[in-house]
């Protein structure tokens, strides 16, 4: 059986459909495609890339302008915990997949803001420590009327020991690297910049996986 995240209500449910398919031992797999975007997918190999070395620091972003008219249905705005709904349950994986590691330690704050069109918080900060040592910083905004980092279109800065990898909203690859003899006092001084588009037709619905997930059950 396959079913798509996210496969119930609540966790309680969930739980107990995991239960469910232990004891009459049906397969039961949850598909999570998001690792397999093309712009993730080129973003993590280039992070792979030996010259880039560890991983010291990640900056994810989801922002997105919702108001009752573009969030598809007012639902949105009465969810509670709106970031358990949508970033915990693609973001917080997404972290774990560049980073190969899990969450050792979570500090966040969650607000609203008086002009929201919300009933709830809107908008959260977090500090994560993943167990191999990398930080991680991930905003997620409903309310943002300016620069749009929506489905598909997170913005990622990864700072490595070699040079930072930034993938931004028009899916191209951005790399910046120290450029040894050059003096970094000067303007644009020791950083070396280029870019890489990403190959392919960009996947970004959840069926499109499902061949390549059926042949690892």
């Amino acid at each position: 059986m396959i079913t798509l995240s996210i496969m119930l209500a609540t966790l309680m449910q969930t739980l107990e459909i995991g239960r469910i398919a232990r004891s009459t031992g049906i397969k039961l797999a949850i598909m999570q495609n998001y690792r397999e975007q093309n712009r993730i997918r080129t973003l993590r190999s280039v992070l792979q890339r030996p010259e880039f070395r560890n991983i010291n620091l990640i900056e994810c972003r989801f922002a997105v302008n919702y108001t009752i008219a573009t969030a598809g249905g007012a639902f949105r705005h009465q969810i509670p915990d709106a970031f358990i709904y949508e970033g915990a349950e693609h973001h917080l994986d997404q972290l774990r997949n560049l980073t190969g590691a899990e969450a050792d330690w979570v500090q966040g704050h969650q607000w609203g803001t008086p002009w929201s069109t919300f009933g709830v918080p809107t908008c959260l900060a977090l500090l994560i420590r993943m167990t191999n040592g990398t930080m991680v910083q991930y905003a997620m905004n409903h309310i943002e009327r300016g620069h749009q980092n929506g489905w598909h279109e997170e913005y990622y800065r990864v700072s490595t020991e070699n040079g930072s990898v930034t993938l931004d909203a028009g899916d191209v690859i951005r790399i910046t690297r120290d450029v040894p003899g050059q003096d970094p006092d000067l303007p644009g001084g020791g950083a070396g910049e280029h870019e890489r588009g990403l190959a392919g037709p960009q996947r970004a619905f959840h069926g499109d996986d499902l061949d390549g997930h059926l042949r690892h059950v």
